[in-house]
């Protein structure tokens, strides 16, 4: 019953330390948007929504950037090419980005129209062209702020989940040790060993597992340590055994 209890107490402390949610992201392109407000095919106030990688890995946010040099050109160059330039109103480009990079997609906008008007090469790049209806310049910028601050707010909130869940771990950790060593000396039953080594394998199995939300570094961390901890225990029982065989046989 002891034993149950022992395991229990186990199983809520591995619960605690699992993400509190699992993104389901592919590692996909990312895409950026350009909006701007246009009229006779001259397209006159900007705003760029860029995705970046977040927290974890294939995760991504929102953020308000400077239009780059090129925007005006391509998103005017699709207008034209759709026989939209006697037409005003806020449109939208949507164009796929590289999920690990920090460069645009395009240094100029004759790479972009390049691609677009290379018919085999042109099919496998995404891009997405419509005009906004029933909204308005301001409020699209304020929603796509808001949007953007709510996501950085949830990152925050994921690495501080992060350290939580590292500190917990290593609170752990250090008792299984205490526990390791307890039962080497023999004031703890075996009942302890156990429970040290499946809280231990539980931590890093968790470190693995978690790939997609911890930190690359807390993985990397425990991915060390723990193996760095079986080490100590393993040498450490070698050298107790050894010590008890040798007083036996003086």
């Amino acid at each position: 019953m002891k034993l149950l209890k022992t395991y229990n107490l186990v199983f809520v402390l591995a619960v605690f330390v699992l993400p509190f949610e699992v993104y389901a992201l592919s590692c996909a392109q990312m895409h950026d948007r350009i909006i701007a407000e246009c009229n006779s095919g001259s397209c006159i106030e900007f705003f760029y929504v860029r995705e970046v990688p977040s927290h974890g890995a294939c995760s991504r946010r929102s953020t308000i950037q400077e239009s780059p040099e090129w925007a005006k050109r391509i998103l005017e160059f699709e207008i034209s090419a759709r026989n939209l330039s006697n037409e005003e109103g806020l449109y939208e480009l949507e164009i796929e980005n590289r999920y690990w990079s920090s460069e645009y997609v395009f240094s100029n906008a004759e790479e972009y129209i390049q691609l677009v008007e290379d018919e085999p090469k042109g099919r496998y790049f995404h891009r997405e062209f419509s005009k906004i209806a029933d909204s308005s310049m301001s409020g699209l910028k304020n929603e796509w702020a808001n949007r953007a601050q709510n996501e950085h707010m949830e990152m925050i909130l994921w690495k501080i989940g992060d350290w939580l869940s590292l500190a917990v771990s290593l609170v752990f950790l250090v008792f299984s040790i205490v526990w390791f060593n307890n039962w080497i000396a023999g004031s703890k039953g075996i009942k302890w060993l156990f429970v040290s080594i499946t809280g231990q394998s539980v931590i890093m199995l968790l470190a693995f597992l978690s790939v997609t939300s911890w930190n690359n570094f807390l993985i990397a961390f425990m991915g060390l340590l723990i193996p760095g901890v079986w080490f100590y225990e393993i040498v450490h029982f070698i050298i107790t055994l050894v010590r008890r065989k040798s007083r036996l046989i003086g």
